[in-house]
């Protein structure tokens, strides 16, 4: 057999989607610094506060003394301690904060992305278009960078992936179990990331209409419908255990309770907020009040234009050819009309829904589960090309992922810099000799508020170290009154120094 035989039978059996997955992992690991890095951003030290509690069997903590002391954006103090986000993510990173490695399950889940996308578009295209899709998307530094991370779109990329593939076999061949599948996979997005689940469902909706339509008959459908109901309950339960209500969401209540104009929409909420803001929560909200005061429907057709290029251009690369993101629609297009469709009404409502949410345009993680996707149909394009022009073609293919990978050593310094802070306090803290211990930390004014060192490292009541905010001598003594005998630190933010203990 010659060599491109050998490599085709590769790419071709069951193996290869188990080795593009462990590529893709050890790819994020590298991109992240290894699995036990902390979330830069306060939505990923949100999620793993959350994932933290649900580690120890709870959804909440109580409310500890001084909760100004404790505060952290998009988590609540009262009526308990517990954050405003959707469950479905945090129980998926449970596993890592039992064994002290937090970020293995985002790295789990980019690979499980990555065997499915080979295992999608080897059915709809054939091996090789499946083997450059998953090189394509694994070569884009900006998709390695926000898989190296807490956000809940690293599961629903995987979990969305997975609903395709489902979708695929299911069209093929219905059976029950590919639909109660489908209906699951897109259950959990929904309750991890509801705006991002509706916009992905209206197509695959559309499609299992369309059968129904066609057949008048739709197996399964009832179990796929109490599998919905049971993921979908678990919103009103979370709701529940955490407000006391089930008709209260966490998420809408946080926004009133601290910043009420950060809600999806164009009319903005200007009442003040009902709790007190300790300073970094009022800097953050005066840049919340930047970004809103520009957001306006007028400007809608702007947004879908200047996020669908910069999905496209993060994904294809602009090193080469600025404008290769155009492959994509090509792709599209070339894999028939229904796939054409489909893929288009799934990325046209991603791009219009999130029209609602302000954001800079080069903040594409509200499409990552699109990267994949848009990969797969720029290799689709390339594959497509008449006989006598593939070898340009795949010139053309290995030009992009080479000025892909290029830009990893850029998107890697990105990445650690963005962690550096949290980093060195993470190892000050560690290196302390003296578990027990409340650690003030001493915020500085010229850190930007879209960081912060404080933590909940577990329940108050029952985790030895406190790492919280220092109010001031009065305030600070008030709660060492709580403290249980716990000795006192300083982490003076701006020298990045830990002092004190006597």
């Amino acid at each position: 057999m010659s060599r491109r035989g050998r490599l085709e039978s590769f790419v071709s059996s069951p193996a290869f989607p188990a080795v593009a997955a462990l590529v893709t992992a050890l790819a994020v690991t590298w991109m992240w610094g290894g699995l036990d890095q902390p979330g830069a951003f306060h939505d990923e030290r949100a999620y793993v506060v959350q994932a933290r509690l649900l580690a120890g069997g709870s959804w909440t903590a109580a409310t500890p003394p001084q909760p100004l002391a404790w505060a952290m954006p998009h988590v609540f103090m009262e009526p308990a301690i517990f954050a405003k986000y959707p469950p479905g993510f945090a129980p998926l990173l449970v596993p890592g904060i039992w064994i002290g490695l937090p970020g293995l399950m985002p790295v789990l889940l980019a690979g499980g992305a990555a065997a499915l996308l080979v295992l999608l578009v080897r059915r709809l295209a054939g091996p090789w278009p499946a083997a450059g899709a998953w090189l394509l998307w694994t070569s884009s530094a900006p998709a390695a960078a926000w898989h190296a991370s807490y956000f809940s779109e690293t599961a629903t990329t995987t979990l969305y992936l997975g609903a395709l593939l489902a979708l695929h076999h299911w069209w093929q061949r219905p059976r029950a179990t590919l639909l109660v599948l489908l209906v699951a996979c897109m259950g959990w997005i929904g309750i991890s990331r509801p705006v991002t689940g509706m916009a992905l469902a209206v197509p695959i909706a559309a499609l299992l209409m369309r059968r129904v339509w066609r057949e008048r008959q739709l197996d399964g459908w009832r179990a796929a419908v109490v599998v919905g109901i049971v993921i979908c309950s678990i919103v009103p339960y979370w709701s529940m255990r955490t407000l006391g209500s089930p008709g209260r969401m966490p998420y809408s209540e946080y926004s009133r309770e601290y910043f009420p104009l950060d809600m999806p929409g164009f009319a903005r909420d200007t009442s003040a907020p009902r709790q007190p803001l300790p300073a970094d929560f009022q800097a953050l909200s005066g840049e919340l009040e930047l970004l809103y005061a520009d957001h306006r429907p007028q400007r809608i057709p702007d947004y879908i234009l200047g996020r669908g290029t910069a999905l496209g251009a993060q994904v294809v690369g602009t090193r080469v050819w600025v404008h290769a993101w155009l492959l994509a629609p090509v792709g599209f297009a070339l894999l028939g009309a229904g796939v054409a469709w489909f893929a288009v009404g799934s990325v046209s409502a991603m791009l219009v829904v999130y029209t609602l949410m302000p954001h800079p345009v080069h903040w594409t993680l509200y499409y990552l589960e699109l990267f994949p996707l848009v990969a797969a149909a720029a290799v689709v394009a390339l594959a497509r090309f008449p006989r006598l022009l593939l070898p340009v073609a795949g010139v053309a293919f290995a030009a992009l992922v080479i000025g892909n990978v290029q830009g990893w050593p850029r998107e890697h310094r990105i990445k650690s810099r963005l962690t550096a802070h949290q980093r060195g306090a993470q190892s000050l803290i560690r290196g302390l000799d003296d578990p027990f211990a409340v650690i003030f930390v001493r915020r500085s004014e010229s850190r930007t508020p879209h960081f912060t060192l404080i933590d909940i490292l577990g329940p108050p009541s029952t985790t030895p170290t406190w790492v919280v905010r220092d109010l001031g001598a009065e305030l600070n003594s008030r709660l060492l009154q709580h403290a249980g005998g716990r000795r006192p630190y300083i982490l003076d933010e701006n020298e990045m120094t830990l002092t004190g203990g006597r």
